[in-house]
């Protein structure tokens, strides 16, 4: 028989997905709880102290992009150089996009600045449609030292691939803000590049663990290091 010790309930209830690792002279199990992840301890394997939640589902933050939908004003909080359009030709969310349109030319489409924090890592992207032809387009994140978004430290590319991208297509990815970075904006842009195409719905958020829940624990004890596997949004992730 079994019996559990907690300060906050009588019983380790509600529990599934259990996995069991023991380290030294203490066994750790690890459970399932609704969408997160608990942990519990014994020194004996039948009399368990429960930790509670380990881990739960975390969306990431909230979009630093001032109108990512481009829908206000004539965009509000966009800039704009030459080879460019406010269109209602096409829009993924409800009426606009921003389109760029050249031929061995180049243009872009820029964020006003929006407050970061060295050292911690940004999920960035769009929704594109339309047609690349040739030579580079790209979404792009700046990093600058001062809160004026004036001098320049560096910038990471996400380059969107030559095709005809015929519904709206998602291209994202991460990048860390460098040492000293405290403001940053994104752009969408074409460097002597052909093509036509349409981007909607912009986003820059601060990256945490993207899951809508974290089940299915497997734990593992290697050299001095706990390693946890979990599933989040049908997909496998480790901490």
């Amino acid at each position: 028989s079994f019996s559990f010790t907690n300060p906050a309930s009588s019983q380790l209830a509600g529990h599934t997905e259990p996995d069991v690792i023991k380290v030294g002279e203490t066994y750790y199990l690890y459970y399932r709880t609704d969408s997160s992840i608990g942990v519990a301890s014994s020194t004996d394997g039948a009399t368990w102290t429960d930790y509670g939640t380990l881990l739960r589902p975390t969306p990431r933050g909230d979009n630093l992009v001032a109108n990512p939908h481009v829908e206000f004003g004539a965009p509000d909080n966009w800039s704009a150089s030459a080879n460019t359009s406010w269109s209602t030709t096409e829009a993924r969310s409800p009426t606009h996009s921003l389109q760029i349109n050249v031929t061995a030319a180049s243009a872009d489409w820029r964020t006003a600045g929006y407050a970061v924090t060295a050292g911690k890592d940004y999920y960035f992207g769009a929704y594109l449609k339309g047609t690349i032809s040739a030579n580079e387009f790209f979404l792009t994140i700046r990093w600058f030292s001062d809160t004026g978004c004036t001098t320049f430290i560096s910038e990471n590319n996400l380059a969107l691939t030559i095709g005809t991208y015929s519904s709206w297509t998602l291209f994202a990815d991460t990048a860390k803000a460098p040492t000293g970075a405290l403001c940053s904006d994104f752009l969408y842009r074409a460097i002597s590049g052909t093509g036509t195409p349409y981007g909607d719905d912009f986003f820059v958020r601060e990256s945490y663990w993207d899951s809508v829940e974290v089940i299915a624990p497997s734990a593992y004890y290697y050299n001095g290091t706990y390693y946890l596997f979990y599933e989040g949004n049908s997909a496998d992730y480790s901490r």
